[in-house]
Parts: C-alpha cells; structure tokens; sequence
C-alpha cells in the first residue's frame, strides 16, 4: 500500500511538474504588445509619406515599409522590413531589384505586401503623369535578394483618371498561400480580360478568369474574396472554383488608374461572414460596414462607421477601421463599437489577423531631430476584451 501510495504521490508530482512547464512555455510563446520606432535622421530627405509607409501582419510575423535616404544603388528610397513579434527583431527582406525600381512623384511606391510562413510578396507603382505600372516582387531563399515576377503597364492621363493597358492589384495571403488578380482596361474604359493567381516559390499561376478591375481584396482560410468597381463582390475557394457573387457591395462606380486593389480598405473575408466599408457618400460623410453571409450572399447588417471611416480589415467576426487619429473595433455580429487605440497623429495603415492587431503612424517633421514612424502591435485577445468577448 505504502509502495503505491509513493507511485502516485510520484506521478501525480511528476504531471503537476509537467503541466506547470507546459504553463510557463505556453505564456512564454504567447505575444505581447510591442510598439517599434523607426526613425528617419534629419537632414535627410523623406521619401513621399514618412519614415513607414506600408503594412503587412501574418502571425507571428509583420513586414513593413522604410524610407531610407535616396543612393545610386537605391534610387526609390524604400525597402521592406520584416517584424519578428515574438522576439522584437528586424530583418530586410527586399533586395537590389526593388531598389533600383523607378520611382516618381505620381508612383505610389511599395503599396501591397502579402506575407506566408515562408515567403513574401509586394508590389511597387511606379509611372509619371501619362504613363504607370505595377512590377511585382517575390522574395527568394536568399535574405535580401528578390524576384521579378510579372509586371503591367499603361498609358494615360492621371487628371481625367483615363489609363489603356495593364493592372496588377489584389495582392492577398491567407497566411499559407498569397493570391493576387490582373486585369487589361480598353480605350473605352471598358475590362477585356483579369485573372487570378497564385504564387507558388517564386512562379505564378492563374487559377481563375473574370471581368472587372479590382478594388480590394481579402483572403481567409483558403478563400478569396474580389471587390470590384461595379460593388460585385466574388468568392473564391483556394483552387480558383466561384464560390459566390454577391451583387451590389458598396464600392460601386469607383475608378483605377493605379493603386487599387489595396488589401485591407474596402472588404475583409472572416469566416463565414465578408465585411465592406462603403465609401462615404454626399451629403453623408460617414460610410458604414456591411456584412454579409459569403454563402448566401445575405445582408445581415450593414453597421454606420463612426465618421470617416478608411483602412479597414476583419478577423475572428471584428472589424477594425482608423478614423483620424482613433482606431475602432467592431463587433460584426452585436454592431458593439469601441476605441481601441487614440494617437496625436493620424494612423496610417491597419491589419488584423489571428494573432492580432497592427497599425502605424509618423510623427512630425523635425529639421533637428528628423522624424519618427511607430509600429504598434496588440494581441488579439486585447482587442477582443475590449468588446467584452
């Protein structure tokens, strides 16, 4: 008796030893908030918008834009950075290729990023006032080095908002797969031919055909979803099968010349629901988000943004959006709306995935002290918590 009772004071020790360390590994891997400074020295010229000037969150992982100062061997001024957010370390991930990309006043530079476990992708406008084009970039198993993976070009005028040629936009990932459409726009304005495709490595391959320009895009456990400027919106499974259309979503009528297809400011695929962020209409200056059920294509809410609403993405049935210098976060099933983050400075840019929530915004113009950008990064189950869940 005395020979069990040992065994199992022994064995119930050893499990408690066990489960304490299973504890103590499970809150040393869990993500904490972090915020990342990148700072720009004075007397150096900032590219067009700031120190950071784009965005991408997958995971544990981040990727971000930074200005750096103009050289022969990188003439546009920027290069892209991923964020480890489990251990606070950065590392370029961009390479000669991006860099010696020409850059113009009218180019929006480094616009989409999409990120994997094991890779990246990103594209980069660049153009003058009668000609654009997007070039899109992939990197390698090399650090720093780069692939060009395909390229679009047009010509036009950017004051009439008219451009004949090619697009690329799109560019999505849904953290195992990144996806991304093209599309051929004819002298009467009219779409002649898009695509979607997907990366594999450094190839790409269309899965799927369509007509429309891109607005914006989301991708979600293996589903796509496409806004287009006739406010149809298309679902996608991950082989390219048309999984739904739903008519009517809330960007209709809006124009491409370059840079549309942005990921994260018009819809966002979670789940079984897709959420669009109407754009503000006359004589109502706020939008409002809209949710629908992807299978059905069912409105179930359509939610008012408070304000001017823009940069938008959704995860786990919340939506997150940036007016001015607050970021809200919304309940897409109860429409429960809270702040979640106040500034001085407007924020930029915002993603929001499994792991959490991740925005940016640039300080001011210092002639001494030159100027900062911050990375905020916020577990999930903090925003969560704040809409009582």
């Amino acid at each position: 008796m005395r020979a069990r009772l040992l065994v199992s004071l022994l064995v119930g020790a050893t499990l408690a030893l066990g489960l304490s360390a299973a504890s103590a590994a499970a809150r040393r891997s869990a993500l904490q908030a972090r915020t990342l400074t990148v700072h720009v020295k004075a007397g150096v010229v900032v590219p067009q918008q700031g120190p950071i000037e784009g965005l991408a969150l997958d995971g544990r992982k981040a990727a971000f834009v930074k200005g750096i100062p103009l050289t022969r061997s990188c003439s546009i001024g920027r290069r892209l950075y991923r964020w480890n957010l489990a251990t606070g370390k950065t590392s370029l991930v961009s390479g000669a290729k991006t860099c010696r990309e020409p850059d113009t006043s009218t180019g929006s530079g480094i616009f989409e990023i999409a990120l994997t476990r094991t890779g990246s992708a990103w594209l980069l406008n660049s153009g003058g006032n009668t000609e654009s084009g997007e070039t899109l970039f992939t990197s390698t198993a090399k650090p720093h080095r780069d692939k060009v993976l395909a390229t679009s070009d047009r010509y036009g005028s950017d004051t009439s908002n008219t451009f004949t040629g090619s697009f690329i936009g799109g560019l999505v990932s849904d953290g195992s797969r990144i996806t991304y459409a093209t599309w051929t726009l004819a002298a009467d304005g009219n779409v002649t031919e898009s695509a979607l495709w997907r990366i594999s490595g450094s190839k790409a391959t269309q899965i799927a055909s369509g007509s429309g320009a891109v607005v914006s895009a989301s991708a979600d456990r293996g589903r796509i979803a496409l806004l287009r400027t006739d406010g149809t919106l298309a679902i996608y499974a991950g082989d390219g099968s048309l999984l739904n259309t739903i008519a009517g979503a809330g960007r209709a009528g809006v124009e491409c010349s370059y840079g549309c297809g942005l990921p994260g400011e018009a819809v966002a695929l979670t789940s079984r629901l897709v959420a669009v962020l109407t754009e503000a209409r006359v004589n109502r200056q706020a939008g409002s988000i809209e949710v629908y059920d992807r299978t059905s294509g069912e409105l179930l809410h359509t939610w008012p943004a408070a304000g001017y609403a823009w940069q938008f993405d959704a995860y786990g049935g919340i939506a997150v959006y940036v007016r001015g210098a607050r970021l809200h976060a919304l309940d897409l099933k109860t429409g429960k709306d809270v702040v979640v983050a106040k500034h001085r400075r407007t924020m930029e840019e915002v993603r929001l995935d499994r792991a959490g929530l991740l925005y940016y915004f640039n300080g001011r113009w210092s002639k001494t002290r030159g100027q900062d950008g911050k990375l905020v990064f916020v577990p999930f189950k903090t925003v969560a918590a704040k809409l009582g869940r």
